[in-house]
């Protein structure tokens, strides 16, 4: 004690001092320290030493949580999981027209069953980050209200933060699995896992029609859309390559090309005809007729090649039908335009990318 000054407490105070320590002599022999140092901890909240006989002891309040409220918690979620449920279900049905399209172009089962999935996942994440940000700022919210004691702080690092996103994430995904087993049965299961053309090369011609039809101003505006691609992007792919600006000639409702295929050290090339036939004497329907033409190369290298470069028109398609309407729309108008253009004019073809 040779380092310690004893000042009256009055004194203490006026000069700034503050209180570091208390410590109690207990006046009743045989007092149990520890369950008197418990109670003091817990009403003050600060750490107690004691020291009986010859060991010392620390009784300092740890902040802990319990995980309880499971059940409650499993009626909400299976409640969520119930309204997903019928969610999706509604949608497979609203969109069945839709899943035959995707179907008759080529898609398999597998594909409109992982399709589904993924849309659900991408819902599911979705919902859980917009949830915890959600959470974060109400939370902020009621502690500045005083709603809320200020310990009460949202931990968004906390283990139980992925417990409870992770929960939300498998419940949608779980609820999701039967409706997209249910569209991958609408689609009609073949051998054929992919679309192939219905007919088979005659010589060194290959004539189909592409497996969906048409308003005869749509057809045109899909004309218009594929002049675009063949003028753009679809230039040059790993399959093919353009050799010569496409000719689209709209009073006569067809597209000229010419393609080159891979592999491109060979001489391979052939001519690409896509004319809009009518399905019916009405013609409120039409179809798209493809001929293909083999003009050099290989007989049988022309036809894996062309099968490729059917099938990119096939996704082609996927495309045009993933458009919005107003989208469609422009195409088709741009179609009426250059139409009347090309019939005003003395030419027959109208070369819109030009």
């Amino acid at each position: 004690m040779s380092d310690a000054i004893f000042m009256p407490w009055q004194r203490v105070l006026r000069v700034g001092g503050y209180v570091m320590s208390v410590a109690l002599m207990p006046k009743r022999p045989g007092a149990n320290l520890t369950a008197l140092g418990r109670e003091l901890s817990y009403i003050s909240r600060f750490p107690v030493y004691i020291k009986e006989d010859d060991r010392s002891i620390t009784l300092s309040l740890l902040q802990w949580y319990k995980y309880g409220g499971f059940t409650a918690v499993l009626v909400v979620l299976i409640i969520t999981a119930l309204a997903i449920l019928n969610t999706m279900l509604h949608r497979a049905q609203v969109e069945r027209n839709d899943i035959f399209v995707y179907s008759a172009l080529g898609l398999p089962p597998s594909g409109g069953y992982i399709m589904f999935l993924t849309e659900s996942l991408v819902y599911a994440v979705s919902g859980a980050t917009i949830g915890l940000l959600a959470g974060l700022y109400l939370n902020k919210v009621m502690l500045d209200l005083g709603l809320l004691p200020p310990e009460f702080k949202f931990n968004f690092s906390g283990s139980f933060i992925l417990l409870s996103v992770g929960v939300i994430i498998v419940t949608i995904f779980l609820s999701s699995i039967y409706p997209a087993r249910m569209v991958s049965r609408i689609i009609t299961p073949s051998l054929e896992r992919k679309w192939k053309p219905p007919t088979k090369p005659r010589g060194d011609v290959w004539q189909f029609t592409l497996p969906v039809s048409f308003s005869p101003s749509e057809a045109l505006g899909f004309l218009v859309f594929l002049d675009e691609y063949f003028r753009g992007s679809g230039a040059a792919t790993a399959n093919y390559r353009v050799l010569e600006d496409p000719v689209l000639d709209l009073s006569s409702r067809l597209l000229r090309l010419k393609v080159k295929l891979a592999p491109f050290e060979v001489a391979l090339a052939q001519e690409v005809m896509m004319n809009v036939a009518p399905m019916d004497k009405e013609g409120r329907r039409v179809v798209i007729n493809v001929t293909l033409r083999r003009t050099l190369g290989n007989y049988r290298q022309w036809v894996a090649g062309a099968y490729k470069f059917t099938d990119d028109i096939r996704k082609q398609m996927l495309v045009w039908r993933s458009l919005s309407p107003r989208e469609q729309r422009k195409y088709v108008e741009r179609a009426r335009t250059y139409a009347r253009g090309s019939t005003g004019g003395s030419g027959a073809a109208a070369s819109p990318g030009q």
